[in-house]
């Protein structure tokens, strides 16, 4: 595109970002970063909210936590993708309680969540072992955040119980799912089953 001659703007810049946090190159994403900048002005690059989303993003699929933060905060504007990023970035590198604790600060700041951010927040409680809060954001999505329970909700939930070795409970939140249980709902609750009876069983010599 560049040798042809075509002018980039702020979307071919998040589409580049996007791609390069897909195959986690965060090296070829600061390049990307880095000629944006020379040839637009850096204003497209830190000022504008949709590009400092995407950059947040694609250091968070790097693992690049401090990138990430420091990203976030130098924004002159966040908007509930931004934080729900900054969720994901911390969830998805096994920092639950960070997360946790990001999205507190976002209740602060007013910012009100969408799905996708309960997801990240629902993930962080399964993976950080936060069973108490994880439970209590699940049943608190309709009443506290006017957000309605969509599968991927209940898959994060039932991972939730399972992780925390409440197979019982798992099943039975399976069993009474305002859905038709599909095959991740089946596969997360028989994994954390095997996984549950496989530290309760002690190897064999």
């Amino acid at each position: 595109m560049d040798m042809e001659g075509f002018q980039g703007d702020r979307v071919t810049l998040v589409s580049a970002l996007e791609a390069c946090a897909s195959v986690r190159l965060v090296s070829q994403g600061r390049i990307v970063l880095s000629s944006f900048g020379d040839a637009y002005g850096s204003e497209l690059v830190t000022g504008d909210t949709l590009v400092s989303n995407a950059v947040i993003s694609m250091y968070g699929k790097s693992s690049h936590l401090r990138e990430a933060r420091v990203t976030f905060d130098r924004m002159p504007e966040r908007d509930v993708v931004s934080w729900s990023a900054l969720i994901a970035a911390n969830a998805h590198n096994g920092q639950g309680a960070a997360a946790v604790e990001v999205f507190s600060a976002m209740g602060v700041e007013g910012i009100i969540p969408d799905q996708v951010t309960m997801l990240s927040v629902l993930f962080s409680c399964s993976h950080g072992g936060l069973l108490d809060k994880g439970m209590r954001y699940f049943m608190g999505l309709a009443s506290d955040y006017g957000i309605s329970h969509s599968s991927e909700h209940y898959h994060c939930m039932l991972d939730v119980l399972g992780r925390a070795g409440r197979s019982k409970d798992a099943r039975e939140l399976l069993l009474t799912m305002p859905f038709l249980p599909g095959g991740v709902a089946w596969t997360t609750l028989l994994a954390n089953e095997l996984n549950s009876d496989q530290r309760r069983s002690p190897s064999l010599p």
